[in-house]
């Protein structure tokens, strides 16, 4: 497989590690060969520790045996310190590099069906809480006169309740998914009035707007996002799943491809 331009390097092999234990906390599957390198960075991670802990035993062993096991006692001690020396002089680094960047490759090789994975979870959520029926219900936080509780009717009371239930659900998933696609090279944040690229793709991953006025309204949002105007600052937790509401379309998490393809549908001159 061709390592990709934004293959993490050695500095994210932390990160690596993050993204697989926070995939299987979704309950997502970590293939076996995933799972393979994971334990070979971590047991490599300790050979430093393992090669201290042999010269260790090793010179001990030499104060103690019997005249007769002196010599493959001795022979054991030049082994061992001869390993821990290497190890510590570059040759621990070279293999933790060795094995971080397979285990980089590895984590890469899986990250489309994580995505997958993540979006099938994130939109079974959607409909479990029936977002997109009560998003209707839902006030314009953005108004002034529904800046409090007290003010909401039961059924928009009911509508906030539902979106914050299942936003405690959602974030962990955007969070995988947002991590799936920054390493694959796309913008997920920072939207600006200079980059609103990346909003107009954001507008099409949480749903399809339809037409590229309401991406172009959604990018706007987003812009308002990144610098936290107060006019979205208000949704505060429901932020940013609850965009597509704000712009009367359905909630419904796309792949990085599937949103690119919706973009390149809506937006003139656009080559899919």
């Amino acid at each position: 497989m061709t390592t990709p331009f934004n293959l993490p390097r050695r500095s994210d092999e932390n990160s690596t590690l993050q993204l697989i234990q926070s995939v299987r906390q979704l309950g997502i599957e970590i293939p076996k060969s995933v799972e393979d390198e994971r334990s070979l960075y971590r047991e490599t991670k300790q050979e430093a520790a393992a090669a201290s802990a042999a010269l260790q035993s090793a010179s001990a062993k030499l104060s103690t045996v019997s005249v007769a096991d002196f010599a493959a006692a001795k022979d054991e001690l030049i082994t061992a310190s001869g390993r821990a020396f290497a190890i510590d002089n570059g040759l621990g680094d070279a293999l933790l590099n060795v094995v971080g960047q397979r285990l980089i490759r590895a984590a890469y090789g899986a990250l489309s069906d994580w995505e997958a994975e993540a979006v099938k979870i994130f939109n079974s959520i959607v409909r479990e809480f029936r977002l997109n029926e009560v998003a209707g219900d839902l006030p314009d936080l953005a108004d002034r006169n529904n800046s409090s509780v007290l003010r909401l009717g039961r059924t928009q009371g009911e509508a906030v309740q539902q979106w914050r239930d299942a936003a405690e659900l959602l974030h962990p998933v955007w969070d995988v998914y947002s991590r799936i696609a920054q390493i694959e090279g796309h913008e997920m944040t920072g939207v600006t009035a200079d980059n609103r690229s990346t909003g107009l793709m954001l507008a099409c991953r949480l749903g399809n707007p339809g037409q590229f006025s309401v991406a172009d309204c959604v990018a706007t949002t987003f812009v308002s996002i990144g610098v936290g105007a107060d006019s979205v600052r208000s949704w505060g937790p429901l932020m940013p799943f609850v965009v597509p509401a704000i712009h009367d379309y359905p909630l419904r998490l796309n792949t990085s491809g599937q949103a690119a393809a919706i973009r390149a549908s809506i937006q003139p001159g656009l080559a899919a």
